[in-house]
């Protein structure tokens, strides 16, 4: 553009109507928290009914996974003019800016800064419609891997310590899956980057479709995906897996008119009864029949069902 094309550009003129809808996206600003710290850094929930509970217990309308967090620990109430906060008799207290609270509810303002726990610093703030979208976004792209758009290892890892714990205190049982894709290198050299990020692009894409909603699946780094199972026993697992697997070895994957050949390698490990003593350890397990089925020949599932440790 030149100097008298710049000069002659007009500024836009908002209508009244336009103005008017800047402001009411404004005045629908909603109470939120925004988690600065702990496992769920950069998360945004909105305080949406007139009485919510936070706490451990999953049960909550804002469950925090966090040891040092009680089971219900602490509730935030709608009153005439805003909004309090009430420690639910916590054991390691709740915090408003450093000030740790007594029987006595705390008036919130916009920028408190709340803390449950040792460890879980929340920030109370009022988000517009704007806000709240940009806050998700900022989230998102720390968690979705770029590539493949499903989820990364760091929001991978962050469900797996979630499950951990939940299993380790409710007894209850999940299935964590490591998926590789057999000679991926090859394809690589063979057909060239961008017909490995088709594989990659498409594979996962693939696997989400026939996955249910609740289970988390990522991609761990490379060419290794892995998934989360809740509910799911061994037997069941390993089924599914193989599912997975005849699914991708049945697809037809073709890059620019080449057709190219691709199967994986799946490990499954399945905590139950107190198997494993936390996540790294599942996560080695799988790992290591991972490692057991690439050694098998590839294209396999392997888990304690058909290959034994040791």
């Amino acid at each position: 553009m030149g100097i008298e094309e710049w000069e002659n550009e007009k500024t836009i003129i908002v209508s009244s109507e336009q103005a008017k809808v800047g402001r009411t996206l404004r005045k629908k600003a909603k109470p939120s928290l925004i988690f600065l710290s702990g496992r769920m850094t950069g998360r945004i929930l909105i305080v949406e009914n007139p009485k919510v509970s936070l706490g451990r217990d999953a049960e909550n309308d804002i469950p925090i996974d966090d040891p040092t967090v009680s089971r219900v620990h602490a509730w935030i109430e709608q009153v005439e003019d805003g909004y309090i906060l009430r420690d639910n008799n916590s054991t390691n207290g709740t915090f408003v800016n450093d000030r740790r609270l007594d029987d006595t509810p705390c008036a919130l303002v916009e920028g408190d800064r709340l803390r449950f726990g040792t460890s879980q610093y929340v920030k109370y703030s009022f988000q517009d419609e704007l806000e709240e979208n940009f806050q998700r976004q900022l989230y998102e792209n720390a968690t979705r891997d770029f590539l493949t758009q499903i989820n990364n290892k760091r929001f991978f890892m962050e469900r797996l310590d979630s499950e951990m714990t939940f299993a380790t205190r409710h007894g209850s049982i999940f299935s964590l899956l490591m998926m590789d894709v057999d000679h991926f290198k090859k394809v690589n050299d063979t057909h060239g980057h961008p017909a490995g990020d088709y594989v990659l692009k498409t594979l996962a894409a693939g696997i989400k479709k026939i996955i249910r909603q609740e289970d988390c699946f990522a991609r761990y780094g490379g060419e290794e995906f892995v998934m989360l199972l809740r509910g799911i026993e061994e037997t069941k697992a390993h089924q599914f897996s193989d599912r997975v697997r005849r699914a991708i070895e049945g697809h037809s994957f073709v890059h620019e008119g080449t057709s190219i050949p691709v199967t994986i390698s799946i490990g499954v490990a399945t905590q139950c009864a107190g198997r494993y003593q936390d996540a790294s350890a599942v996560l080695k397990a799988a790992d290591d029949y991972l490692y057991k089925a690439k050694q098998g020949g590839r294209n396999r599932v392997c888990s304690s069902l058909n290959c034994p440790a040791g």
